[in-house]
């Protein structure tokens, strides 16, 4: 091990990070609802471009917990690896699916790497690795992992769309749209009054949602369809527009994420 993110820069980053985890739980309850549709704004785009506020995007990576190997204290490792071209990086790597965070860590100590034994798989809020990405270090590297099965289920959703599945660079997430005849539209989720976009994390999840969409409305089911969006697409839009739409935007982290994240007992 190289060593530990910057105490004080990961202070900034993870205060209040008790209630923030209380508030994803409480994000989580209810996710079933009543589906309906709307305007596809996300395809459409159409309106004035405005940036959101950093912290408002935050808010809405909040729920999402991604794993990392810290130390007892809750502070991501620093680990020097090696690429392609024999060179040696700091990387301090984020998984999305936990059971990878984990086979690194196995890896690391049956590789007896200094350390290692004091780590520990954690969870973080996508929403703190957020907000480091805005000021990168030149000490390492941080690296977002996918999880890679969804990643494959994601580029053959896109084959069996008709569209390219090179078009997949990153992370996928998953979008439920329907058509009523007049425009391409989004199946909405209600909660508490208000009707939810949501974006899963997992193909699974949307695949449920298709499912019960269409056998509630036969009428649409033959159009009901699961589109892929690009993370770093998605996070693209919401830093370059301000329409009403965005304010109901959701990202679901996988059903995997969730029930591993619950186990931990934060």
């Amino acid at each position: 091990m190289n060593g530990l993110i910057n105490r004080m820069e990961w202070t900034m980053v993870s205060l209040g990070l008790r209630e923030r985890w209380q508030s994803v739980r409480s994000n989580w309850r209810h996710l079933a609802g009543g589906w309906a549709i709307g305007s596809l704004a996300w395809l459409a785009a159409i309106g004035p471009l405005a940036a959101l506020p950093p912290e408002e995007i935050a808010r809405k990576l909040e729920a999402v917990p991604v794993f990392a190997l810290t130390d007892a204290q809750g502070t991501p490792a620093l680990i020097d690896v090696g690429n392609a071209d024999g060179q040696r990086t700091t990387v301090a790597r984020m998984f999305l699916n936990p059971q990878d965070a984990q086979e690194w860590l196995k890896r690391l100590q049956a590789g007896a790497v200094s350390s290692s034994s004091e780590l520990r798989v954690n969870a973080i809020p996508l929403s703190a690795i957020y907000e480091l990405l805005q000021k990168p270090s030149t000490e390492y590297q941080l690296q977002l992992i996918p999880d890679l099965e969804e990643v494959k289920l994601a580029r053959e959703l896109l084959a069996l769309n008709q569209q390219p599945p090179e078009k997949l660079q990153g992370i996928p997430l998953f979008l439920v749209t329907a058509s009523d005849g007049s425009a391409p539209t989004y199946v909405t989720v209600d909660r508490d009054g208000t009707e939810e976009i949501r974006f899963y994390m997992d193909r699974a999840q949307a695949e449920v949602v298709a499912k019960t969409f269409a056998e509630q409305n036969p009428e649409l089911a033959a159009t009901v369809q699961i589109q892929v969006v690009d993370f770093d697409e998605f996070l693209s839009v919401l830093s370059e527009r301000e329409d009403e739409w965005l304010s109901r935007v959701r990202i679901i982290p996988s059903q995997n994420a969730q029930a591993f994240f619950e186990a931990m007992g934060n």
